[in-house]
């Protein structure tokens, strides 16, 4: 009974997936019958001009509340031992951890920037590289004061972040409630972009029939779907074979 449900659930998935793909196609071809073509190329020349306020603006907002998070961390440090329950350290490591997100979100954002601002169009191309270098430079140095301020109010945590064996060296010097803790995550990180690569796929299918965006972007989400899956597999192979022995 839990078989046939099971192949029921996925013909309903199926169903709906077709409905929604039907439904999405159909507005698209409306759209691009009312000039979606022009507006994509009006919102892209916008976003063009507007590339190095962006990065500015992300560089700023994200750099700051970095820094004030930071500051919070260190001020919250001295009271850990004195905390009984717990709280201060658990507000210090989120602290800690957010500003480790918002650095990559910083690097992310700033490298989509940069890429469609250098354009012919886009009279402050020059300026969008030299805030990408300074912005990125700045935010990598944020990023490893963070891991030296854990490092020292956790003694346990090894590595230095300008080795290439950093992340691996860091794992191993966490404890098993920490590893689990990644292992959730990275599982949950997993599942999230897989599914967002699998939108993204459709949305740049339906943009190369209707707007003209071309392949490209279908080949590098497919790829990077690819390469997630494969890893994934030939990773979880391993695992298992280490577990067998």
């Amino acid at each position: 009974m839990k078989v046939k449900n099971s192949y029921l659930k996925l013909m309903l998935w199926t169903l709906s997936g077709a409905a929604i793909g039907a439904v999405l196609g159909a507005g698209s071809i409306m759209f691009a019958k009312r000039g979606a073509a022009s507006l994509a190329e009006l919102l892209y020349a916008g976003t063009v001009r507007s590339a190095l306020w962006i990065q500015l603006i992300v560089w700023l907002v994200l750099g700051g509340c970095s820094l004030v998070l930071m500051n919070k961390a260190k001020k919250w440090s001295p009271l850990m031992d004195s905390d009984e329950e717990g709280v201060t350290e658990k507000k210090v490591g989120n602290a800690q951890n957010t500003v480790l997100t918002l650095t990559n979100v910083n690097l992310v954002i700033q490298f989509m920037a940069f890429g469609i601002g250098f354009d012919k169009r886009n009279t402050f191309a020059l300026l969008s590289v030299v805030v990408f270098l300074v912005s990125t430079i700045s935010m990598v140095c944020v990023e490893i004061a963070v891991i030296k301020q854990v490092k020292k109010t956790n003694p346990l945590k090894k590595g230095d972040p300008a080795d290439f064996s950093f992340l691996r060296t860091w794992e191993e010097s966490c404890d098993e409630a920490e590893r689990l803790q990644i292992y959730r995550c990275g599982y949950k990180a997993f599942q999230i972009t897989r599914h967002s690569l699998l939108f993204g796929l459709v949305i740049a299918f339906i943009g190369k029939i209707n707007m003209g965006t071309g392949s490209m972007s279908i080949l590098l989400l497919g790829l990077i779907m690819l390469i997630q899956s494969i890893s994934y597999g030939i990773y979880s192979l391993r695992e298992g074979k280490g577990l067998r022995e």
